[in-house]
């Protein structure tokens, strides 16, 4: 079987897929990866041509999110009766029209999102909270679905039990460049939870371009916010989750959160809010802090609490985000397309 796989193929989740994908099957790449303005567009014609021409000699066109990219491939999928799968679990199914965040708030690019939604063969949301967004801001016309979780090499983050007495650190990282992204992650509730809970130290790593002047504007003056400039490599990461007592995350918006089950396999205590689909992954083994009580009354009861954190439950949640299930369903996946 051939399989042509688009996407940011730079991305921790997209190569876990290759990885997955690569030991299933004959895989094809090309990066989707289009940046902005007039040297974006040029890319996406280059983008299309290519996936045009690899289409004729592929089984499966695998897609990471419907976007401007993804819309050509559903239809000729038709046109060539090829299977075109789609993942959908990021920009493409989220939707802030406040921020005027999300596919939905862009005429062209919902065009596109949506189109391809309903064309593609068989479409897989990360998380149970994509899945209801596709349902709702598609009215339900989309092709056939059915949720695959992301999946986590659980192999690379070890869980260490932290010691009550080191410094108490409630982390968050990010890899946001916009105020937008910066609002949407919930880096300001973050940094403003701080102010209430003085004895504890919280750190942002992961911020650049505009997302980082805000967060050091933000914290002008708090000695107990240490901001860690972006962008810091995957490989680096378990580092920073073995230092915190405490992973904090208090998305407005999101459709999985790679972060927050990294850090806990890394034995971290997750703290996050009740929006998107960050309750599917803390489950019963953390806090999840919904909008009527403040941010740091729960950061501070989840620290004095520390000593009888069960961080072995908490890798046991994480664990069914392993790469091992996720490749177990995709496997399932390809079997029934095929039948």
């Amino acid at each position: 079987m051939n399989v042509l796989l688009l996407g940011p193929t730079r991305s921790s989740f997209v190569k876990t897929d290759i990885k997955i994908l690569s030991a299933m099957c004959r895989l094809e790449r090309l990066d989707t990866s289009m940046g902005r303005g007039a040297q974006g567009g040029i890319k996406l014609i280059g983008i299309t041509l290519k996936t045009i021409v690899k289409m004729f000699s592929c089984d499966v066109v695998y897609i990471w999110f419907a976007d401007f990219y993804s819309l050509i491939p559903a239809i000729f999928g038709k046109i060539l009766h090829k299977r075109v799968i789609v993942i959908a679990g990021g920009f493409d199914v989220g939707y802030i029209p406040e921020l005027n965040y999300g596919a939905r708030a862009r005429k062209m690019r919902w065009f596109c999102v949506k189109n391809t939604f309903k064309y593609c063969s068989l479409i897989l949301p990360v998380s149970q909270h994509a899945m209801r967004e596709l349902d709702w801001l598609t009215e339900r016309k989309h092709a056939p679905a059915t949720m695959v979780y992301n999946g986590i090499d659980v192999s690379l983050f070890h869980t260490r039990i932290k010691d009550i007495d080191v410094k108490k650190i409630a982390l968050t990282v990010s890899q946001a460049d916009t105020v937008v992204e910066y609002i949407r992650k919930g880096i300001d509730s973050f940094i403003a939870a701080a102010k209430e809970a003085q004895d504890i130290t919280f750190q942002v790593a992961g911020l650049t371009d505009a997302a980082l002047q805000r967060a050091k504007q933000d914290s002008a003056g708090m000695n107990n916010v240490e901001i860690i400039k972006g962008p810091i490599a995957y490989s680096e990461l378990p580092a920073y989750y073995y230092n915190a007592v405490a992973y904090c995350q208090f998305s407005l918006e999101e459709t999985f959160g790679m972060a927050v089950v990294e850090s806990m396999l890394c034995g971290c205590i997750p703290i996050v809010s009740a929006h998107g689909a960050l309750p599917e992954l803390v489950g019963d083994s953390g806090y999840i802090a919904n909008d009527h009580i403040p941010f740091s009354d729960v950061i501070t009861e989840a620290f004095q609490r520390n000593e009888l954190f069960d961080c072995s439950k908490t890798r046991k949640q994480a664990e069914q985000f392993s790469i091992e299930r996720r490749a177990e369903r995709l496997k399932e996946v390809f079997s029934g397309i095929f039948k």
